[in-house]
């Protein structure tokens, strides 16, 4: 049998259940196989055999974050804006090369709309740094970015408020500017570039 067949046979699919009874969610592994196929133009070098020279595909299933354990397997962080816009991380996930720095600063500036270089992800402490479980087990950007998403929804959420209140609940319509209508954080206001905005 083909090897790319013997593996879209076997790949995970999404909503279905591993052999250790794990749910999988998400999964697009039969996708990233057959687009792997076509780059690499797998029929034609199949057909065309030479010694010594080829093409072969490699892959496998791994979990995110530990799976065998009852205890706390999540991730704390908190997310602080500073008056002028820009943020800083705040968590025990430590940053040992593998980049969760990057990508918890990414998603937090994403979440804030402020560029990259107004994050600042603070040095991990045993003083002042929330509990992590650690950076093992592939689970830094699943655990430890879900975490930094939400701390830093919530901060967006209080910053908002507080706008409301400046604006005293109304806001000025732009066809009439004598009349005013009540303001709602999520639909009336936006954060970009460390500025909030009425749309």
């Amino acid at each position: 049998m083909d090897p790319l067949e013997v593996r879209l046979r076997n790949a995970a699919q999404p909503n279905s259940v591993s052999a250790q009874g794990w749910r999988i969610g998400s999964c697009g592994a039969s996708e990233c196989l057959r687009k792997v196929g076509e780059e690499i133009g797998w029929e034609e070098k199949r057909s065309h055999k030479k010694v010594r020279r080829g093409v072969g595909f490699g892959c496998q299933i791994h979990p995110c974050d530990m799976r065998y354990w009852d205890g706390f397997l999540g991730s704390v962080c908190f997310v602080k804006i500073l008056e002028d816009g820009r943020a800083v991380i705040n968590t025990g996930e430590n940053e040992f090369g593998q980049g969760s720095d990057t990508i918890q600063a990414q998603i937090v500036a994403e979440v804030l709309g402020v560029d990259l270089e107004e994050i600042t992800v603070q040095d991990v402490s045993t003083d002042l740094s929330p509990y992590a479980v650690g950076p093992y087990a592939s689970r830094t950007t699943i655990s430890a970015g879900m975490a930094a998403k939400r701390a830093a929804e919530h901060a967006k959420e209080q910053v908002l408020a507080v706008a409301v209140e400046l604006l005293e609940g109304s806001v000025p319509q732009p066809t009439e500017p004598n009349v005013s209508a009540k303001v709602n954080v999520r639909d009336d206001l936006e954060m970009q570039g460390g500025r909030i905005y009425v749309r």
